[in-house]
């Protein structure tokens, strides 16, 4: 049962989700001790009590093919059966199991303040992670394979959770093919070097392209040949640049 489940589930049921949340997330130790208590205590005794009665009723001489029939009665009914039932429909189980392993807990409560005293002396108050940015990643991936998301939808989101690892250098233009103007430049001869703008921003600087002054808009260049005001230097359409060292982050 995933974190993302039990917040689905709180829109529609938040009762139930609420449950969920406080036999998987927040008591997550109390859980895990009543299952395990219960799954030990019943094969143990039940296997002493049936291996008894079997040697009562049939004879020692059969107790050797009762103990493997038991055996396999106990892997197959009790876990292998269970327990793929379990991953195949635990959505549509997960509120009959909680009021089940709830119930359990409440049975089972001194031996579980036991467990969970040891628990805590080998845990230390550290606090298990429940999800990371790579498994969200593999989970996006996941979804494009089994055709649950847009193959452009899963490649938006593991950009999204690349962009706190890339640094403003890895996007920047390399100065060699950076298309930039003179600021003293009037819009017409700017139009008569790039006949055609494929750029939405276009910087300009003063004298040298290290000292770049600001940026001038590509809708505002046609705008001014549509207004017959070519003759006007890049300056009168100047917008103000924002500088960013190239060590930054992306976000």
């Amino acid at each position: 049962m995933t974190p993302s489940f039990i917040a689905d589930v709180q829109e529609t049921n938040p009762k139930k989700a609420d449950m969920l949340k406080s036999l998987k997330v927040d008591n997550i130790d109390q859980s895990l001790a009543a299952i395990l208590t219960l799954n030990t205590v019943a094969h143990t005794l039940g296997s002493i009590g049936a291996g008894a009665q079997a040697t009562i009723v049939f004879g020692s001489a059969w107790f050797g093919l009762f103990s493997a029939i038991m055996t396999l009665a106990i892997l197959f009914l009790s876990e292998i059966i269970p327990k793929t039932l379990g991953t195949v429909y635990w959505r549509q189980l997960s509120g009959m199991v909680a009021y089940f392993v709830r119930g359990i807990i409440m049975i089972l409560y001194p031996l579980i303040w036991v467990s969970e005293r040891l628990t805590k002396l080998l845990v230390r108050g550290k606090e298990p992670q429940t999800f990371s940015r790579r498994e969200f990643a593999a989970l996006a991936s996941i979804g494009e394979e089994s055709g649950q998301i847009d193959p452009l939808e899963s490649r938006i989101i593991r950009n999204l959770l690349a962009f706190g690892a890339i640094k403003v250098e890895d996007i920047m233009t390399p100065r060699s093919v950076m298309l930039a103007f003179e600021e003293n430049k009037t819009v017409a001869e700017l139009l008569v070097d790039r006949p055609k703008l494929t750029f939405s921003r276009l910087p300009i600087y003063d004298g040298d392209l290290d000292n770049i002054t600001g940026f001038v808009l590509k809708t505002d260049m046609l705008l001014a040949k549509v207004n017959h005001a070519t003759h006007k230097p890049l300056t009168q359409f100047k917008r103000d640049i924002t500088f960013v060292f190239s060590k930054n982050e992306t976000v």
